[in-house]
């Protein structure tokens, strides 16, 4: 039978279970396109972590709890302040962005609206991308163009769907309108939430998954526990 020749609520149904169908087979194929061997990693950076997890803000939280811990950076009643000596002691450039914003003495909030820190933190994710952990401009640009892919032939179906009504004298079609509208939406959000999500297989198992576990739970004793926002 001619899906097209379906009535309005029997279409709807059809094309909602097309829809998952379709969203069904692009997440697949991504899986399957960004799968493979992951060189094992003999060792784990907590900054690196950090910002997989959180991004810049949580990679500065990081930084700054582990130069406070070690002395480089201290707390002055609400400020933090460093010497100008401790840029010398360091040798990471996200650690030496930070100290460098308080050898005046500042709010701690004022490190994320520093540009150069904020800069260093940022460059931790070409780190990531080298390591597989995050998409690489390549994988980004295979999800989008699956996306649209699947968004096309979704919005097709219901355009030739709504075509087809009109021929018919029927225009009670703003329900479909409004699916494919939001399917195309959904589709959109998806692809912005993968475009900075991990890669989809970053560890092998084994010593992997323990060095991960380990710098996360240093990441989350480090954790910046003044009130510094997202």
């Amino acid at each position: 039978m001619n899906p097209f020749d379906l009535p309005g609520p029997s279409f709807l149904l059809f094309y909602l279970v097309l829809a998952g169908a379709v969203l069904w087979a692009v997440m697949a194929a991504i899986r399957k396109a960004e799968s493979g061997q992951v060189p094992a990693l003999s060792q784990i950076d907590p900054y690196l972590v950090a910002s997989l997890r959180g991004g810049s803000n949580e990679a500065l939280r990081v930084v700054v709890m582990s130069l406070i811990d070690r002395k480089l950076l201290t707390v002055d009643g609400e400020k933090l302040a460093a010497d100008k000596g401790t840029l010398l002691q360091v040798r990471r450039p996200i650690e030496r962005e930070v100290l460098r914003k308080f050898t005046v003495p500042g709010p701690a909030l004022e490190i994320f609206a520093s540009d150069r820190a904020r800069e260093a933190a940022t460059a931790l994710d070409q780190d990531l991308r080298q390591l597989r952990l995050l998409p690489n401009a390549r994988d980004v640009t295979r999800r989008r163009l699956a996306g649209t892919l699947a968004v096309a032939v979704l919005w097709i179906v219901a355009a030739e769907k709504i075509a087809l009504a009109i021929e018919r004298g029927h225009h009670n079609i703003g329900f479909l309108i409004a699916l494919a509208l939001m399917t195309g939406l959904q589709q959109e959000l998806r692809n912005r939430i993968l475009g900075s999500q991990a890669h989809v297989y970053v560890f092998k198992a084994g010593d992997s998954a323990d060095l991960l576990k380990a710098a996360v739970d240093w990441c989350s004793y480090y954790r910046f526990d003044l009130d510094v926002g997202e």
